[in-house]
């Protein structure tokens, strides 16, 4: 709970990130991209999140399965 609370407050830090509360995809793109904060929430290193290599494998097929299960001509 506490990481947590830490991590909220680094990726809502204004210092680093141009109006941390809006929604802004493009921040992380471009000549000067804003820190990418998957390195401040999985870490990087030798101490980096064991169960994010899980995650970006299975993400995609969890995705995949959702998208398979929807009715997409509607009714």
């Amino acid at each position: 709970m506490i990481f947590n609370l830490i991590n909220r407050q680094i990726l809502h830090d204004p210092d680093s990130y141009t109006n941390p509360l809006e929604f802004n995809p493009e921040r992380f793109l471009g000549d000067h991209p804003e820190p990418d904060p998957r390195a401040t929430v999985f870490g990087y290193g030798r101490r980096i999140c064991e169960c994010l290599r899980h995650l970006v494998t299975s993400h995609p097929s969890s995705l995949h399965a959702v998208f398979c299960g929807f009715d997409w001509e509607g009714r």
